[in-house]
């Protein structure tokens, strides 16, 4: 699922929000790939990683930095594959959001 949404801020910078699901087997690949040189990685720091190379690499080069918010569901955690709970979203969900300098974003390792 994607939703896309462009917004003008007020100092005329674009701001673009989207929102992906991510199977499970996918971020399950990006974790073995990170870990394929023997370093440890969870699968937060695996996916993330890729996510922040992936979008820097589309930023138009006049944007100096970049922000990127995490929404994690975790109502199947709470209730495993049962999902008791499908419309419930208190205190179910995480976000984090970081700020980043795009150019060092891209001189960054994958990994």
């Amino acid at each position: 699922m994607h939703h896309r949404r462009n917004n003008k801020h007020a100092n005329n910078q674009i701001l673009l929000k989207r929102l992906y699901h991510i199977d499970v087997s996918s971020i399950n690949r990006l974790q073995q790939i990170a870990c394929a040189s023997g370093n440890k990685r969870t699968k937060i720091e695996a996916l993330s990683a890729y996510v922040w190379k992936i979008m820097v690499t589309a930023i138009d080069g006049k944007h100096q930095k970049c922000k990127m918010g995490w929404l994690v569901d975790g109502r199947s955690s709470v209730h495993g594959d049962q999902n008791l709970m499908p419309n419930n979203i208190r205190n179910m969900f995480s976000v984090g959001v970081t700020e980043a300098i795009i150019t060092e974003q891209k001189q960054r390792s994958l990994y």
